[in-house]
Parts: structure tokens; sequence; C-alpha cells
């Protein structure tokens, strides 16, 4: 089975987990509610990953087996991400990129995928020179777009600030990236995985 992790493009766009396809939480100017919309919501995620793409550049990744997609993630700077705004616990760092998203499929979850997802963020943002990747995880919610505070703990990341709902957790990439050998995430690919089962 072939394992791999490909940037976002315009072409695989059409490949991101429906879940996520027609969510534009992140992207919305107004107080908005998380989950996935219509058509109307997949034609305005497509927009903003064009302007974004061209803009600044690869802005997410999918993990793939084969043809199944088995993760996507999504981040740029946060000036990207409007709904950052909302947040009473204070906006990301400005060096900082902001992660908005790292989905895992359900049937493939606690197999370590999201931690090499995670990696491959890291070294991507590590060569274009920037400092830093923060994220708004979850205290109390498993269903976080962007994961919880365990996981980011666990993975290298410090808490910056909390409230009762979500923690901003920071990596530093001087301290930690340098450290990782993308070869050998790329040989944790080879971790045995389950397909996800057919509906």
């Amino acid at each position: 089975m072939a394992r791999r992790i490909v940037p976002m493009t315009m072409g695989n766009l059409k490949d991101i987990p429906q879940k996520c396809s027609g969510c534009l939480y992140w992207e919305s100017g107004e107080k908005a509610k998380m989950g996935a919309g219509g058509k109307r919501q997949a034609i305005l995620k497509e927009e903003w990953f064009s302007t974004t793409l061209m803009e600044w550049g690869t802005c997410g990744r999918i993990f793939y087996q084969d043809n199944e997609v088995l993760a996507y993630t999504q981040y740029a700077p946060p000036l990207y991400f409007p709904q950052i705004k909302f947040y009473s616990i204070g906006k990301p760092s400005d060096d900082a990129v902001f992660l908005s998203c790292l989905y895992v499929v359900p049937s493939v979850r606690g197999r370590g995928l999201g931690k090499i997802l995670l990696q491959s963020i890291e070294h991507d943002l590590y060569k274009r020179n920037y400092r830093a990747l923060e994220t708004y995880a979850g205290r109390n919610n498993k269903e976080n777009p962007s994961g919880t505070v365990d996981f980011y703990l666990r993975n290298g990341f410090r808490i910056l600030r909390s409230n009762s709902t979500h923690s901003l957790v920071r990596l530093d990439f001087k301290s930690v990236v340098r450290q990782v050998n993308f070869q050998s995430v790329l040989e944790n690919l080879k971790i045995p995985v389950q397909a996800p089962v057919p509906l």
C-alpha cells in the first residue's frame, strides 16, 4: 500500500474530506458556528484556497493511502482566518503560522497519523523560514478541528494562554524541527494502517 503526504493544490482540492470541504468556519469574517455547509460553502472554500495558494503558497496537506484520504490539514498566517478575532483567548502571535484544521478520518485515529502529518507541516514551514506554529487546541472537545491540548503537548508544543474551552498552543521551530529527520518521518508511513471501511 502506497502512503504519501502531498501539498494542497487546486487539483486535489476535491479530495478534502467531506466534513472539511464545506466548512468555512475559520475563513468567515462573521461570528460563525463550526460545521460543513452545502455547495455554496464548497465554492467559497475553493476561492479561499485559490487566493491563499496564490498569495502565500502551500496552505494544506493531504495524507493518502493509495487513493484513500486518511488525513487532511490546513494552515496559513493568522490574517487568512478572520474567525480568530472572535476568540476571547487572544490572537496567535505575529511570528506564527496558524493551524486551523488537522483532521484524521475516524476509522484510522489513534495510529500516529496526526503526528506524522503535523511533522510534515513543521518541516514545510521550517524550510520556508517561519519561526513557529500555533493553534487553538480543544480542552474538553475531542472533535475540535485542530485536535486536543494533550495531543499538542505530546508533540512539543507549550501552552501560551487558556480559557475554559481552548488553549492557544505554540511550537517554536528553532528548538524542535531541526531535530526532525524528514526521511524518518516518511519511513514511519510504513506503519500498518487499516484502510477505511467503505460505507
